[in-house]
């Protein structure tokens, strides 16, 4: 079986994994928490909110789940995307789920509310999304070798703005973008067998 992603919680207590099912894992003693089996296809991508309170998860069925953490229970259905969401991610401030799909989307929701806000169009599908450590910027890795970088909006009323398109990688799919949590650095990572620090 194939493992898409893995994440930590915040905190260090949770490991999740994403595979063809996503399975939580305590790091106490690495037991299995939870089984989350409510995707149709594979789980390609996984984040937990900043709080530990929310895992969200994203699947080849073209659905993301939110799942509360002390339960289990799914809290939110976003089926939005017409294809594989394979990028998903909790703006640290708790106000924004983004979910990447191969429709070559990357769809905003608002927090705690999971309403859909903004689709933002790219030209490729969307394998890796990003916010940084202050909530301030949105980073999208394409398929096509461009990377996207969004200045976020603070308003649900206004549109979001492509701060800045990069392209470094020529014909290889950008598969993970992330930003650094203590630094103003930006980093993704392509299958061209390269990798971008900026």
């Amino acid at each position: 079986s194939e493992v898409y992603a893995i994440e930590f919680s915040a905190d260090g207590t949770r490991l999740a994994v994403a595979g063809p099912t996503c399975k939580v894992y305590s790091t106490a003693g690495w037991t299995v928490d939870a089984d989350l089996t409510d995707h149709t296809g594979d789980v390609g991508s996984v984040t937990f909110a900043q709080d530990g309170s929310r895992l969200a998860t994203g699947g080849q069925d073209n659905v993301a789940h939110v799942y509360e953490t002390t339960g289990w229970t799914v809290i939110a259905t976003l089926t939005e995307a017409t294809d594989w969401v394979n990028s998903i991610d909790f703006s640290p401030d708790g106000l924004w789920l983004v979910a990447g799909s191969d429709d070559s989307n990357a769809r905003l929701y608002d927090v705690p509310g999971f309403t859909l806000q903004f689709a933002l169009p790219e030209t490729g599908w969307v394998e890796g999304a990003a916010f940084s450590q202050d909530s301030g910027f949105l980073s999208l890795g394409l398929d096509d070798g461009k990377v996207s970088i969004y200045r976020t909006a603070p308003f649900l009323s206004t549109p979001w703005v492509r701060d800045l398109s990069l392209d470094d990688y020529g014909a290889g799919e950008v598969w993970t973008v992330a930003f650094s949590p203590v630094q103003n650095v930006f980093l993704s990572v392509s299958t061209s067998q390269s990798f971008n620090v900026y």
